[in-house]
């Protein structure tokens, strides 16, 4: 990824074979695109291409659905959580962090819990509320 135009440019060539690589109602289908997906977004986002990073992380929520319940879901739902604080749209990401926090919860997974800590933290540290962001980080 050191050389981002041949990453911006090999990043959608090997995506949409990825998706129709098995046929749609076969298993695994769904968590395996829907994490390819969320680990593309993720490199879109870290390249500032955050409308494109958007449209991948949306079709990986999409195919992650019918897996809700599941850890890789919860995953894709923090990188939505980050873009949407990289966007600027902290009341959103506020949410998606605590929703995250939900999840992780139901799952017993700690490290999603201090993730969703830290991301609260850092959306409330951006909306000027040092003293509530202090309360989040501490909470970790």
């Amino acid at each position: 990824m050191r050389r981002r135009p041949a990453a911006s440019r090999w990043l959608p060539t090997w995506c949409p074979p990825a998706r129709l690589s098995q046929p749609i109602d076969s298993p695994g289908w769904s968590g395996s695109t829907g994490y390819a997906l969320t680990q593309t977004s993720d490199i879109l986002r870290r390249l500032d291409q955050l409308e494109q990073a958007n449209l991948y992380l949306q079709e990986a929520l999409s195919c992650l659905q019918p897996i809700s319940a599941s850890r890789q879901y919860a995953v894709a739902l923090q990188q939505l959580a980050e873009l949407e604080l990289e966007r600027g749209e902290f009341t959103l990401a506020l949410d998606l962090f605590k929703q995250l926090h939900e999840r992780a919860i139901a799952l017993k997974q700690s490290s999603l819990q201090i993730e969703a800590w830290r991301g609260q933290a850092q959306v409330r540290l951006r909306l000027g509320q040092a003293d509530a962001a202090l309360q989040a980080a501490q909470q970790s």
